[in-house]
C-alpha cells in the first residue's frame, strides 16, 4: 500500500506549532483593527466624532463608532492604523512552508494558513 503522507521533521512540526500559538493569540486579542477598512470623522452636533466603516459579509457597509476627536481616541486610530496582527503571523507561516507544511487553501479558509 503506497505512503499517504510524508513524515516531516521535528522541525516542521514546531514551525507548525509556533504558527498556530500565535494565530490562536491574535484571534484571542480581536479588536477593530482585524476588520478591514477605514477610520474617518464626521461632524455631529457641530463637533468631530470618530467611526470606523467596513463592509459585512453581505457587502452592505457598516460603520462602528469610535469616540470624539480626543488626543486617547487619536492614540487609538494611530494604533489601530498602523497594528497589522496578521502580519505577524507570515513570517511564521513562511517558516512553516519552507519546512515541508502543506497550505490550506485559501478558497476553504478565508487566510493562508499551514495544515502539517
Amino acid at each position: 500500500m503506497p505512503a499517504r503522507f510524508t513524515e516531516l521533521p521535528v522541525s516542521a512540526a514546531t514551525a507548525y506549532a509556533q504558527l498556530q500559538t500565535a494565530a490562536l493569540a491574535v484571534e484571542l486579542a480581536r479588536d477593530v483593527s482585524h476588520l478591514h477598512g477605514s477610520f474617518s470623522t464626521k461632524r455631529v452636533k457641530g463637533t468631530r466624532q470618530w467611526y470606523f466603516a467596513f463592509r459585512e459579509a453581505d457587502q452592505r457597509v457598516r460603520q462602528i463608532y469610535v469616540g470624539p476627536d480626543n488626543d486617547d481616541i487619536r492614540a487609538l486610530v494611530e494604533k489601530a492604523r498602523a497594528a497589522a496582527p496578521l502580519e505577524r503571523l507570515k513570517p511564521l507561516a513562511k517558516s512553516a512552508l519552507a519546512l515541508g507544511c502543506t497550505p490550506a487553501q485559501r478558497k476553504h479558509i478565508g487566510m493562508q494558513y499551514t495544515n502539517c
